[in-house]
């Protein structure tokens, strides 16, 4: 019906409609003042709730990581998105757990730890020193505030510190490490044949078995559904190239929005420090002296730092502290180094720490310059503009989709918009550029696009919408049996091939499980092959050796039998004799590492049983997704 009421609606009758039924649209926002949220709750734990759209950011963060660790091999369908969510979702209730439980055993990390850490994250350094400016701008472009992230390293430093703290109270008694050894160093004495596939005989295939093969297997021989798209493409970096400001209007803007281009001023300085110890003062501030002495006599700071500074995170880089804000020291020390002009040296300053010698190398920031940021000031007008006409050309294209659902030309007409078309496209792969999204992809196989309308107006953005509408569509259908009966007819044969070398494998090894003798029944692949196998060993394909390692040691004279049906043939394998590891007569760094590997494998069994012990004894409520 809506459908119907869609293509039909045009003008002032559309109106209406839009109308008529936009009242009790208006009334149904009466739930925000009765507490129901547009943002609902998936989980709780603990009083703490996790909400919609934080999974829906954390599935994004999943989908993005995977496409730049798969690159051209990513696709939408590698990830069933039920379960997906439900996993994601739950690796954030185990976050929130551990959260509470550092919380509720007052576990802090230190503000030096924080800064310590962050000064350290190769994205926020130049040239290998911590740069403020950059720091504040990475943060920008995340969207997220320095408070907030600060608040996340706070977190990430104490969940390590609980992490680590329980691994590192761990060990292995030498008991449960030897018959680990014994076991993991294990190495089994074998003999084995391998029965070959013959070659397969298309020759042999019936038209009877290729018929019910294409019948059996129809999934398997289908072409995907595919759509080919128009589509108008609304986009900020489009609209930014019709405004072009003058000087009066970048004038105008930068005095109505001077405090966004004044940034902090920051101070790039070198130090050194003569470190408090208790009773030792005045010899101290003498060091400090004397070092300012050679320092006016034209020595040089770094090197002075270097031999004399006993600041350990500075002293090897000459005392060098990078680009600061003034907040970033303790009182003296900062009003000490923003009271010096460039080049400047201070006094000794005394702090908490002790002595310091101060240089100040350079200034930036402070108080704007028209001149000087006039870039930053045309980039951030033309942004506004942008924004203004985006929103002014988003309601007169939504509105023109609307009145014209079965056309994208009025709509391309109206805006100056030209309409792009897409190849050929099926569920399973990855859309060009601009379409790259799984809302367009939904979009363009959903009924409605399919039965001949036009999208809704989708955004991608704050300035980026598509409309799209279905410019071909072919459903999926069964490929004729002529055109893949070949494929059919020797997968049938290659079949065949593998089930007589496996039968034939398999009464072999019933009739030596039964009392046959190996050497008589294997005769005809002689001569057997022997080995001495370990655990890892490359000398038969893992799927023999794991079967070799599954069955019990042989008593002796009675070899354990096994058989394993692989790709390139049917093994049959006689266990004659296990070979039991001795510790002691192991080389010690190969000991030393089956003893990290047996307590990491401890470690963690026991951090997740310690985990779920936390988590049994909270509050978590999770609701269906």
């Amino acid at each position: 019906m809506l459908q119907t009421i869609r293509r039909r609606a045009r003008g002032w009758i559309a109106w209406v409609i839009v109308l008529l039924i936009s009242i009790p649209f208006a009334l149904f926002g009466i739930q925000e003042y009765f507490g129901v949220s547009a943002d609902p709750v998936v989980a709780v734990v603990e009083g703490t709730d996790i909400k919609q759209s934080e999974l829906e950011r954390r599935l994004r963060d999943f989908r993005a990581t995977m496409r730049r660790v798969l690159g051209d091999n990513y696709r939408a369908d590698l990830f069933d998105e039920a379960r997906l969510s439900q996993q994601v979702l739950d690796t954030m209730v185990d976050e929130k757990v551990l959260q509470q439980a550092v919380a509720d055993w007052n576990m802090q990390p230190t503000d030096a730890q924080v800064r310590e850490l962050i000064q350290s994250i190769p994205a926020f350094q130049r040239e290998g020193t911590f740069d403020a400016a950059l720091y504040r701008t990475a943060l920008r472009n995340q969207g997220v505030t320095s408070a907030f992230f600060e608040q996340q390293v706070r977190l990430d430093i104490v969940l390590r510190q609980f992490e680590n703290g329980w691994q590192n109270s761990h060990f292995v008694t030498e008991r449960k490490l030897k018959d680990f050894i014994r076991l993991e160093a294990q190495k089994r004495a074998i003999r084995y044949v391998r029965i070959p596939v013959p070659s397969p005989d298309p020759a042999a295939v019936t038209e009877a078995q290729i018929a019910a093969y294409y019948q059996q297997h129809a999934d398997r021989y289908t072409r995907p559904e595919q759509v080919k798209l128009a589509y108008l493409h609304l986009s900020g970096d489009t609209l930014g190239q019709q405004i072009e400001p003058d000087e009066t209007a970048l004038q105008a803007y930068f005095a109505e929005h001077r405090d966004e281009f004044t940034t902090p001023e920051e101070r790039k300085l070198r130090h050194i420090l003569i470190a408090q110890r208790a009773g030792d003062e005045a010899a101290q501030r003498a060091q400090a002296q004397a070092l300012l002495a050679q320092l006016r006599a034209g020595a040089d700071f770094a090197e002075l730092a270097q031999a004399h500074s006993e600041d350990s995170g500075s002293a090897d880089r000459g005392g060098d502290l990078g680009w600061m804000e003034r907040d970033a020291f303790v009182q003296p020390f900062a009003e000490a180094a923003f009271s010096l002009t460039e080049g400047g040296l201070s006094e000794p300053v005394q702090t908490e720490f002790g002595y310091h010698l101060i240089r100040l190398e350079a200034i930036r920031g402070g108080q704007p310059d028209f001149v000087a940021r006039r870039a930053a000031v045309a980039a951030a007008y033309r942004a506004q503009q942008v924004e203004t006409l985006y929103y002014d050309e988003f309601e007169r294209l939504a509105a023109m989709v609307y009145e014209d659902p079965d056309n994208l030309q009025s709509a391309a007409e109206l805006l100056n918009l030209p309409i792009q078309e897409t190849d050929w496209l099926t569920r399973a792969e990855t859309f060009p550029e601009p379409l790259n999204a799984e809302k367009i992809s939904k979009a363009a196989f959903s009924a409605e696009v399919i039965q001949g309308n036009n999208s809704e107006l989708i955004e991608l953005g704050p300035v980026n919408a598509i409309v799209l509408r279905a410019a071909g569509h072919q459903a999926a259908t069964r490929k004729p049996l002529a055109e893949v009966r070949e494929q059919i007819e020797m997968r049938i044969a290659v079949d065949q091939a593998s089930a007589q070398t496996r039968q034939q494998g398999e009464q072999i090894l019933q009739a030596l499980q039964t009392g046959g003798v190996f050497t008589e029944l294997v005769q005809d692949w002689v001569p057997a092959q022997t080995a001495l196998l370990e655990r890892n060993t490359e000398k038969v394909p893992q799927a023999v050796a794991r079967a070799v390692f599954a069955v019990p040691g042989p008593a002796p004279e009675q070899p354990r039998y096994v058989g394993v049906m692989t790709k390139d043939g049917y093994y049959i394998v006689s266990v004659d004799q296990v070979r039991e590891a001795s510790p002691e007569r192991l080389d010690a760094e190969l000991v030393d590492k089956y003893r990290k590997q047996q307590e990491a494998q401890q470690r963690h069994m026991e951090y997740r049983e310690l985990h779920q012990t936390i988590r049994d004894d909270m509050d978590i409520s999770i609701d269906g997704i």
